[in-house]
């Protein structure tokens, strides 16, 4: 984050605050779709001046599936999701390429059916610069972001240290008794598989398929059987289950 003002108060009080901002209305959105904002150097005063960039550095994205919500409200858009469902369970197609074939279908019959509809949506946000730790220096080159962004995970979830707890674990109490145990073990039932759909958000942020918790909520019916023989696979495989 850049803070726009800096500034020493007293012994040890150092204030960081982000006073100025650009606005504008939605008129001007429009006409100037890539603007950036950039807090340059502070020099001879405690507050950075603020830049406004009519063209910002454009940042390719990979295009990714995202379920539209409105898209619920279209007979025939229902009708798409039953159809496939209904071939993909006659092809003995799994989950994964049932919704693979599914959001191709979507996204191509929404282009015909709401042209418009992608050109209405808000920017998305876009990490242009980050700020090297410990340093002050920023990096705006897109494949050092990406470097970074990586470094930085892979560093947060490595594990260092001992690997092997088995003498420590031995040492632990038994807390799941063999009754308990053989309940855990059961098969997953329709039931457990269905309350699952409505503890997900319904207008959460999708997962990697791009499907919301919405559309398993509304088109249960349409997708159950589908979902439920991969959730059983799953639990009794380890694994996708293949026809």
């Amino acid at each position: 984050m850049c803070f726009h003002m800096v500034q020493q108060r007293g012994r040890g009080n150092l204030v960081k605050k982000r006073l100025d901002r650009a606005v504008c209305n939605l008129a001007w959105r429009l006409a100037f779709p890539s603007p950036e904002v950039l807090a340059l150097l502070a020099i001879g005063s405690d507050h950075s001046p603020i830049l406004l960039s009519l063209s910002g550095v454009k940042v390719k994205r990979k295009k990714s599936f995202k379920f539209e919500l409105f898209w619920l409200q279209s007979k025939q858009g229902g009708r798409i999701i039953k159809d496939v469902w209904e071939e993909s369970a006659c092809t003995g197609a799994d989950l994964v390429e049932t919704l693979k074939t599914l959001s191709a279908t979507l996204e191509i019959w929404s282009k015909k059916e709401f042209p418009n509809s992608k050109n209405q949506r808000r920017q998305r946000n876009k990490i242009l610069m980050l700020k090297v730790i410990g340093r002050d220096t920023w990096i705006r080159n897109p494949s050092r972001l990406k470097e970074m962004t990586s470094n930085f995970f892979i560093d947060l979830y490595s594990s260092f240290g001992p690997q092997n707890f088995n003498s420590v674990l031995a040492q632990c109490p038994k807390l799941v008794p063999d009754d308990m145990n053989v309940a855990l073990a059961e098969d997953v039932m329709l039931e457990e598989v269905r309350r699952a759909f409505f503890e997900m958000g319904s207008e959460k942020a999708p997962g990697p398929d791009g499907l919301n918790g919405l559309f398993y909520q509304r088109k249960r019916e349409n997708i159950k059987a589908g979902v439920f023989k991969e959730v059983k696979g799953f639990f009794n495989t380890g694994g996708r289950t293949r026809s």
